[in-house]
Order: structure tokens, then sequence, then C-alpha cells
């Protein structure tokens, strides 16, 4: 396919991929929460994810704005404009909203959504709050898929305390250190101490996590440099698949999309007013493509 021509700026790649791997540091020694790329549906009791849910977001007059069904690890996520909005998920067994969750965390989940309408006054990257979802029968299809496919929120939640207990512990030790020195050594030689030269470090990355922007959650499609192309039809297929679409999104009238996949290597394919082009792309750990993409229509 050649009718359209697709390309990237190679300097904006390295520019997200290095704010993808500074913010993933701050994520690890838990000075930053990880973006709300998408939200997960989860069993209430059990906090495995769960699909299929087909989950819909719709405005406060009952008029539906998107739709989008769960994946095998239960996440989703919609854009959206201002406006005043509810979320309604659907799932055989289960039941929505959770009568066992009441508050707006669970211990595991933060940003538990229960079926209330919530207002967006700013133009918001992603729609996607937790949602749980309270079991009602067994589920043979949740059970089988467990098999497969293996998550460990508790785990992941030691992990995270752990990591923010050790890194404030040290930055107190360190700072603890280095007064100890300065009132029992000599000034003259405090820009060689390696309590200084590692406090200096612990404050760089305080200013690192204040300052630094977060990766946005969403990729665009433009035509040329400041036009954007709405209403663009986006696939991603794996290459190892081929005639098997993974994902698929539609643009809005900004040229943005929400296109989440598992991280590794595919194929994006645009359409636009029946003609296509692809692009290999390479999606990385947090699951979605941001890019931006800039396309030309032959003629």
């Amino acid at each position: 396919m050649s009718e359209i021509k697709i390309k990237t700026k190679f300097g904006q790649k390295l520019y997200f991929f290095s704010l993808r791997i500074l913010n993933q540091f701050l994520h690890f020694i838990s000075l930053r929460r990880p973006r709300k790329f998408w939200g997960v549906v989860y069993d209430s009791v059990s906090k495995q994810p769960l699909d299929p849910v087909i989950v819909k977001l719709s405005y406060a007059s009952g008029e539906p704005a998107q739709t989008c069904v769960t994946d095998l690890e239960g996440r989703y996520g919609f854009l959206a404009r201002p406006g005043k909005f509810k979320v309604i998920a659907k799932k055989s067994n289960y039941l929505f909203p959770s009568q066992l969750i009441k508050k707006n965390h669970d211990g595991i989940f933060t940003d538990v959504y229960r079926g209330e309408f919530f207002q967006l006054s700013d133009e918001s990257e992603v729609v996607a709050p937790n949602i749980p979802m309270d079991p009602q029968a067994f589920d043979w299809n949740q059970q089988a898929k467990m098999s497969i496919v293996k998550t460990y929120p508790f785990y992941k939640l030691f992990v995270r305390k752990l990591s923010a207990v050790l890194f404030w512990f040290g930055l107190v030790y360190t700072s603890l250190i280095f007064f100890i020195d300065l009132y029992f050594k000599p000034v003259n030689n405090l820009l060689f101490r390696p309590s200084f030269i590692l406090l200096l470090v612990y404050i760089f990355v305080l200013f690192l996590n204040m300052y630094l922007p977060d990766l946005r959650l969403w990729g665009r499609i433009m035509v040329g440099r400041n036009s954007v192309m709405s209403n663009a039809s986006l696939e991603l297929i794996n290459p190892l698949l081929t005639g098997i679409t993974l994902a698929k999104t539609v643009t809005d009238q900004d040229g943005r999309f929400l296109l989440r996949a598992n991280p590794g290597n595919y194929v994006l394919r645009v359409r636009v007013d029946g003609k296509a082009g692809e692009l290999p792309i390479r999606i990385w750990g947090e699951g979605v493509c941001n890019l931006d993409f800039q396309i030309v229509v032959d003629k």
C-alpha cells in the first residue's frame, strides 16, 4: 500500500524515548505515579482483570459518546472533550456499580469509579478510571483466562511501597551523614565527600520529578506541519499475523487517537478517503502509540 505516505520525526522519537526512560525511573522509586494510559476493569474480590467487558462512555443526557471492549488484561480508555459524562460497564455474571467497594481506592487500585457522573472542564487526555465489578456467579471464562494471563496486584503494590521506603530512607540517611561530616570535618574538601555528591543526586532527582513532563497518552495524525486529519481510520497489525487486526480506532476532530497494544513491533495502517498506507512502528512498555504521524495522500 503506497497511496498514503506516513513518516515520523527522528527528533520526536528521541525526545519521547528520553522521557520514557526518565519517567520509568521516577515510577520505580515511587516519586511519580504511572500515567493513566488506561483504566482496568477488575474483580472486586480477587482483584484480577476482567474481559471481555463492554465499557460505554455516555453524556449526562444519555447520548452515547464512545464504546470499547476491555482486552485480556482488563484495560480500556477513552479520549473525551469537555462535558458531563458517565461510564457504564457490562459483563455476564458481574455487577456494576460495585456494592463492595465504597471508597475511591481499595488498597490495590486508586481512582476507583462507582457509576457517578463526572465533569470534564478542560480538554482531557484519557478518561480511564479503574472500575470494580462484583462477582454474582462463577465465570468459567474468567477462571480459564487466569491460567493464561497472570497478574500479581499485591506483589506490585509491595514493590511500589518498598521502593518508596528505600528512596526516602536513603535521602534521610545521606542527609544525616552529610551534616555529620560537615560538623566534624573541614569545609574545604566538601565537594569531594561521597555524602555531598550523593545528596546532590537526590536533589537532582527531586527537581527532575517536579519539572519533567509526563509522556502524553495519545498520538496524532498530521497533514503537513500544522493541519490535523480527523476521521482517519487506524489499524494496528502484527507483522507475523497477516490480515489480523489487533487494535483499531478513528482520529477525533483534533487528529488525536488512542491506540493500545502490548509492547512489541507492529504495522500501523492509516486509511483516509478510501486510500491507505502502512508504517512499521514500535509499541514500548507503556502500551500506547503516542507519536505524531505526518501523512501525504497521493492524488
